[in-house]
């Protein structure tokens, strides 16, 4: 497998009915890939037609890391942009000397750029509003992002790449 190395493979067992292990001699004598290479090729192509279930991950990478970093820790300000998703967590008006408040904005927009979704919350971002905030995240992509976004695919085929 070009891209990795011995240390980075795993082994894992496999077992599977005779007739479908006859099927797949065949179809790598056929083919002239090897059934290992097969059965990666299915497993990949399986993850990505799953892709729903990562979505989580997606979050986390592309959205709460950077507003962790450029927010709770640097105290200033972002504006995320990932696919039809943005996100804005600017300093609120009304801190009165509060430095952890602020306003976080989720907007989705269809096809055509029009937003069908926004939520706008003041979140103080040193307690617990924060927890629950990345929890709401969570749900609001899970719920309304759209799955074949070409921004998220391409996200997707690098993460099932595994080379």
């Amino acid at each position: 497998m070009p891209g990795l190395n011995k240390r980075e493979l795993t082994s894992k067992p496999l077992r599977m009915d005779s007739r479908m292990a006859r099927d797949l001699e065949r179809l790598s004598d056929y083919t002239g890939y090897s059934q290992n290479e097969i059965i990666l090729m299915s497993i990949k192509k399986y993850l990505f037609e799953n892709r729903g279930y990562f979505l989580r991950d997606m979050v986390e990478e592309k959205c709460l890391l950077r507003i962790e970093k450029e927010v709770r820790i640097m105290r200033g300000e972002t504006h995320l942009k990932y696919g039809d998703m943005t996100v804005d967590v600017v300093k609120s008006e009304n801190a009165n000397g509060n430095i952890n408040l602020y306003v976080a904005t989720i907007r989705l927009r269809n096809k055509l750029g029009e937003i069908f979704y926004e939520d706008v919350q003041e979140l103080d971002m040193s307690g617990k509003d924060w927890e629950y905030y990345k929890e709401f995240l969570y749900e609001v992509v899970m719920k309304y992002m759209d799955i074949d976004e070409p921004a998220l695919k391409t996200y997707f085929r690098e993460k099932f790449l595994y080379e």
